[in-house]
Order: C-alpha cells, then sequence, then structure tokens
C-alpha cells in the first residue's frame, strides 16, 4: 500500500455497493475472528489505523490477497464492509467503550503498582493477589497471542480443522477470564474481612497499625477544664479530637478527589493512606460486581480448562506455553504436509508422538480409520524403491539424473530442482531403498516433483520404537512401505 497518497484518494468514502460486488471474487477466502479482540486485526495486541486500513486494503483489492489476518471482525464468517466498518467504530469511540470488570481490575491494579509500599502494611496480601492474578492474565494473553501468530501461518485449506485448532484457542482465553473473574471475586470476601484498626479518639476513622495513635498529653486532673471555655480544637488536651481540621494532610470523607480510572499519581494524594483504603474499595465495588457464569453455562472443554487452572495455580502460564500449542504432528496436519513432514514431526520421543498421534485423531479425525484414509491421500503419489543416478538417455550435458527403481520394473524420474538439502540426500542416500515423496508432474507420471525423501530402514526403525506403546501407529507407517 503506498504511503503517500494524495488527501483526496485517502480519505474518499467507501461505496459499499461496489465492496459488496468484489466481495465475490473472495468468496473462498477463509475468514476468522481474532478471540482475544475481534478489532485487533493484525494480532498485534492493540486496536489501531492499521487494523482498519488492513480491512480496506483487502476489502478494495477485490481479493484476499494476505489471509494471514484476523479480517472477520464481525464474526459472521463473511468479509464486507461491516468488517471495515466495526474496526472503525471502535477507533473513534474507543474511550465510550464500556469496561469489563477485568478491564477495570487491571487499571486498578496499576494504581497498586505505583503506590508507595511504606504505607497500609495490612493490605500487604490483597494487593500482592490482585497484581499476581492480573499479571498471570497478561502473561497468559501474550501466550495465546503467540499461538494465534502461528495459527495465521497455517498453510492448510481444510477449513474445519483451522476453525477446530482456533476454537481451542478462544476455549483457552475464556476459561482463563473464567479462572480470572474467580479470583476478582474472591478478593472481595478478603477486604471485607480485613480488620482496620480504629482511633481510640475517633471511633469512626480507621488507622494504620503501622502508625500508632498519638494519644496526646493528659488532662492534669488538678486542673479541671472549666465547662464554660471549650477547648481549642488544637489543644492537646482535648481527647475527643486528636487531628487537627484545619491540618490539609487529615484524611476527610469526601476529599480524595482523583479519577481511578483516568491518569493518576500516587504523589498527588495528600493522605496516601487513605488512598490505598480508598482504592481497596474501588477494587472490592469491581470484585462485588463480578457474575460469575454457571458451570452448565459454559462449554464443557472451558469447564475442564477452568479446573485445571485452579489444579495450575501458579504454573498456569508454562502449561499454556507448552501443553495448549500445536504438536509437531498437530503442525503437520495443520500445514499439509507431506509424507516427509510426518516422520520429522514423530521421530522424537515415542510416547510423546503417541499422546501427540491419539489428540490429533481425536480433535480432527474422530475416528482412526478416517485417518488411515487421509494418510493414503498424502501417500498417493509416494514411490519406493532403489535409489540410483544415471545420464537420461539421448540428453548431453544434464549431468546423472536421480531415478527410483522399484524391483526393476517400474522407474520414476526424480525432479529435484535447485533444493540444495534434497540434492544432499541424493548423494547420499545412493544405491539405498527410498521412500520418496512429491506430485506428479503434469502429463507424465513417471516424473515426480519431490518434495521429501526418507530411508525406507529409517521408517521401519520409527515404527519399531513406535511398536512399544502404539502399535496402531507403527502398523501405519508400515503400510506406508507396502
Amino acid at each position: 500500500m503506498a504511503m503517500n497518497r494524495s488527501r483526496q484518494t485517502r480519505y474518499r468514502r467507501l461505496r459499499a455497493e461496489q465492496l459488496e460486488h468484489r466481495l465475490m471474487l473472495a468468496a473462498d477466502a477463509f475468514m476468522f475472528q481474532n478471540p482475544l479482540d475481534a478489532e485487533d486485526v493484525n494480532n498485534d495486541g492493540a486496536v489501531n489505523p492499521h487494523d482498519a486500513l488492513a480491512v480496506i486494503d483487502q476489502l478494495n483489492s477485490g481479493l484476499v490477497e494476505n489471509p494471514q489476518q484476523f479480517l472477520d471482525a464481525s464474526g459472521d464468517n463473511l468479509f464486507s464492509p461491516i468488517d471495515a466498518l466495526l474496526v472503525i467504530r471502535e477507533l473513534n469511540n474507543r474511550d465510550e467503550t464500556p469496561l469489563t470488570s477485568v478491564d477495570r481490575m487491571e487499571i486498578l491494579a496499576d494504581r497498586i503498582d505505583q503506590f508507595p509500599q511504606q504505607v497500609a502494611a495490612r493490605w500487604t496480601d490483597i494487593t500482592e493477589n490482585v497484581t499476581r492474578a492480573i499479571e498471570q492474565h497478561r502473561q497468559v494473553h501474550d501466550a495465546l497471542r503467540t499461538q494465534l501468530d502461528e495459527f495465521l501461518a497455517f498453510t492448510s485449506e481444510n477449513r474445519d480443522a483451522l476453525a477446530l485448532r482456533l476454537e481451542e484457542i478462544s476455549h483457552t482465553k475464556e476459561a482463563m477470564d473464567v479462572y480470572l473473574e474467580t479470583q476478582l471475586a474472591g478478593f472481595s470476601e478478603n477486604i471485607a474481612s480485613i480488620d482496620q484498626p480504629v482511633d481510640p479518639g475517633n471511633p469512626g476513622e480507621p488507622v494504620d497499625p503501622g502508625q500508632p495513635v498519638n494519644p496526646g498529653q493528659p488532662v492534669d486532673p488538678g486542673q479541671p477544664v472549666d465547662p464554660g471555655q471549650p477547648v481549642a480544637p488544637g489543644d492537646p488536651s482535648d481527647p475527643g479530637d486528636p487531628s487537627d481540621p484545619g491540618d490539609p494532610t487529615d484524611p476527610v470523607d469526601g476529599d480524595l478527589d482523583f479519577d481511578f480510572y483516568g491518569d493518576f499519581d500516587w504523589g498527588t494524594v495528600n493522605d496516601p493512606d487513605a488512598g490505598m483504603d480508598e482504592l481497596m474499595e474501588q477494587i472490592q465495588v469491581v470484585a462485588t460486581s463480578i457474575e460469575l457464569p454457571l458451570a452448565e453455562e459454559l462449554d464443557p472443554g472451558v469447564n475442564q480448562l477452568v479446573d485445571m487452572f485452579e489444579q495450575q495455580g501458579t504454573d498456569i502460564v508454562d502449561f499454556i506455553e507448552e501443553d495448549q500449542v500445536a504438536s509437531e504432528v498437530e503442525q503437520w496436519y495443520l500445514n499439509d504436509g507431506d509424507i516427509g513432514d510426518l516422520l520429522d514431526s514423530l521421530d522424537d520421543n515415542p510416547q510423546t508422538a503417541s499422546d501427540d498421534f491419539g489428540e490429533l485423531v481425536d480433535q480432527y479425525f474422530g475416528d482412526e480409520q478416517v485417518f488411515v484414509e487421509y494418510i493414503e491421500d498424502v501417500a498417493d503419489d509416494l514411490v519406493i524403491g532403489d535409489l540410483i543416478s544415471s545420464p537420461l538417455v539421448g540428453v548431453e550435458g544434464e549431468g546423472d539424473i536421480p531415478f527410483v527403481v522399484n524391483d526393476g520394473e517400474e522407474t520414476w524420474q526424480l525432479v529435484i530442482g535447485g533444493d540444495t538439502e534434497l540434492q544432499s540426500l541424493v548423494e547420499t542416500y545412493a544405491g539405498e531403498n527410498v521412500l520418496v515423496d512429491g506430485d506428479s508432474v503434469t502429463g507424465n507420471e513417471d516424473v515426480l516433483d519431490v518434495s521429501s525423501m526418507v530411508l525406507s530402514e529409517d521408517v521401519r526403525d520409527l515404527a519399531s520404537n513406535l511398536a512399544w506403546v502404539d502399535a496402531r501407529l507403527a502398523n501405519i507407517l508400515l503400510g506406508l512401505l507396502d
């Protein structure tokens, strides 16, 4: 996109009827919505003009030139001007968008981080729990955003499979939100349970136990106070008024004039101790306002994740980064990988390979036989035989050409191209029995455009290793050699 367009071009009005017509050209494109933030089209963690321009540029082009974006801001599985309008509306009205309970708690947690730590020791446990919960929630969102970047890079043409992976990420996000709200709701009871010490000179005013009350100077019983002469408010002999109301640092009800949801600086607060009390009241109000969903209102997968998060506790981020990411075999499937890629994804720890394979079959195929049929389809152009190199008859100056000969009866010419890794394998595997995957060249089934090459012996070794933990997977691999 050119960045030096004229003012007139940059601000010209989009004509919806023209755009709708152009969408016909993009009807087959896969459209997805960002589960973390519907208007964050490029998944950079913020909604800004770049998101609006990304949608508008795609609409104007008449086809989806860059599908690696979350263009479906509306979530209706279509790509239309509505998606651009939603992003623009979010940009224009971001200050008017109602804050969720989590949004407000995040803002209050930021206020805690700025708080002068030398006061209000009684709130230490609660403030630590609040900031820890919010920080954990942010780290989980960062981890999920990384997974979404990976999702956008998948090359599969299977929309249903991609939708299942995105649903998995969405469920994790929803479960983390519920888990956070559950923690926040509990903070309300914790705050209410804090016993605020009472100033004996003014029972209505709590004091920080770290700042003991000055009892003042006791009245001399030999010099009784004349009831006709009231004691001056600032007189320390008056036990009923230990503070001078003229002192501007005194906490006075209603005098804490600062906005917890706008720009804020603790340095402007006359009494940080009273300010912290007020902040705790704000946290309690937000926590009390949270309405937790009933278990039956949530997807079973979300409920299961919430239970797992409660068990994980402080290890949730590690759990999501390690156990909730797409496995290698899952990445193979979602990238439309070939047989060589499949073998690479399984050539690690046999137990891990078995577990990942089982999860792949359960999530994306539902039945093992369906997966076997998928493998057969992927291996449709697979050839097995001895790898030899020989000059091409009738062609001079081309050097040796690699061939695969099967039982001396069938021969396939291999097209390697400029792939240096494959060229190296041809030299290394010369004379060996190999399994070669690729696509038949149009018009000539005996010529194979190679995508991967592995030793047949390596496939047998891998199947043998897997047989100890997963005989069905081992048999599927051995079936490739038939």
